[in-house]
């Protein structure tokens, strides 16, 4: 897979993301006032799940950090784009999903 296939993909899940988000702003400014503080609502919900995301992530091991650095700079450091590609789609989707209230099952 080739970086600007990478970077496309993830360009238009951008793109996607950022356009369901205007079309949900867009239906909530065409509703009445007291619709709007529910999306204030859905808002924070979002921004709750989004909290509760970054508490579970782990820290960050400076240690392990520190030797990748050391490593690149040896250029001992082997990389398996694909494998990082797929995690980078895999890391989208999921964000997507959390972001995504409709998508609930």
């Amino acid at each position: 897979m080739s970086a600007s296939r990478i970077t496309g993909t993830v360009t238009d899940m951008v793109v996607a993301r950022t356009r369901k988000i205007q079309e949900r702003d867009a239906q909530v400014s065409e509703q009445s006032p007291k619709q709007d503080t529910l999306s204030i609502s859905q808002d924070a919900a979002l921004l709750q799940q989004a909290e509760a995301i970054a508490a579970s992530t782990p820290d960050i091991d400076m240690a392990k950090v520190e030797q990748v650095r050391q490593a690149i700079a040896r250029g001992e450091l082997k990389i398996d784009y694909e494998k990082l590609a797929q995690k980078m789609l895999d890391f989208e989707g999921a964000l997507d999903a959390a972001l995504d209230p409709s998508s609930e099952s």
